[in-house]
């Protein structure tokens, strides 16, 4: 029998309330196809001022064996923040992100999960089916600027991985590579700054593709066109200054 190994889940979090209860009984629940898999929930609530903590807090005393850990911001100081954070306390031998929100499929963990227990160093969940356009997020502005992201990676570390979906949500990784790369980000440029730190140091992104249902700027969703040129500013500076 194999040794047991631990999955970190980080949840970075700000005003979620209509999900995060959800996304954390998923969590703690779905099964990874892997029995000697163990989990750790670490949620980091980045100064919500909704009732996401009350919905944390909720789900944490409904369920007192659930192996879930609040941390907490006191300000907004965004999604990068929230993972730098997580990270710092993460015990795992394997980290995956996921967002608080329902975009993705949580049942996905096992496929994301398996590369990493075949030796791959870092996995990421596509949306595109090995295209730039699927026909669900065709057509939306956040299609455009993740589609020009990927160009601008290309161009800028020709000789990195080639990925089709730098923006996921899902990025999986063994934990010592996580935690060896010098990360600063804040906000939503957490995306390219670790892809461009994975390139510089040539590790391979392997790629599966996941379930993705988008939802609107009125339903909760948080990343807006500034975010778009941040990325690629970041993935420039990490490209001159070699991190």
């Amino acid at each position: 029998m194999s040794e047991p190994r631990k999955l970190s889940i980080v949840i970075p979090c700000y005003n979620e309330q209509l999900y995060v209860y959800e996304v954390l009984r998923r969590a703690c629940h779905v099964d990874l196809d892997e029995p000697n898999m163990q989990r750790e929930v670490l949620i980091v609530d980045d100064g919500s001022s909704d009732g996401s903590v009350e919905q944390i807090e909720a789900f944490i005393a409904e369920h007192p064996s659930a192996p879930v850990k609040l941390l907490r911001h006191e300000r907004n100081r965004g999604k990068g923040a929230a993972i730098r954070s997580a990270l710092a306390q993460a015990t795992g031998d394997f980290l995956i992100v996921q967002d608080a929100d329902l975009e993705y499929s949580i049942e996905d963990y096992p496929k994301l999960l398996r590369p990493l227990l075949e030796g791959k160093p870092v996995v990421y969940g596509t949306r595109h089916s090995g295209r730039i356009w699927r026909t669900h997020i065709s057509g939306t502005i956040f299609a455009l600027g993740g589609a020009l992201e990927n160009i601008f990676f290309r161009l800028l570390y020709p000789r990195g991985p080639t990925m089709t979906d730098i923006a996921t949500c899902y990025k999986c990784f063994r934990m010592d590579v996580i935690k060896s790369l010098p990360l600063r980000c804040e906000g939503f440029e957490f995306c390219p700054e670790v892809s461009a730190m994975l390139a510089n140091r040539k590790l391979p992104i392997h790629e599966v593709l996941v379930s993705y249902t988008p939802r609107k700027v009125w339903q909760g969703k948080k990343i807006r066109t500034r975010d778009f040129f941040i990325a690629i500013a970041t993935l420039w500076r990490v490209r001159t200054r070699r991190l």
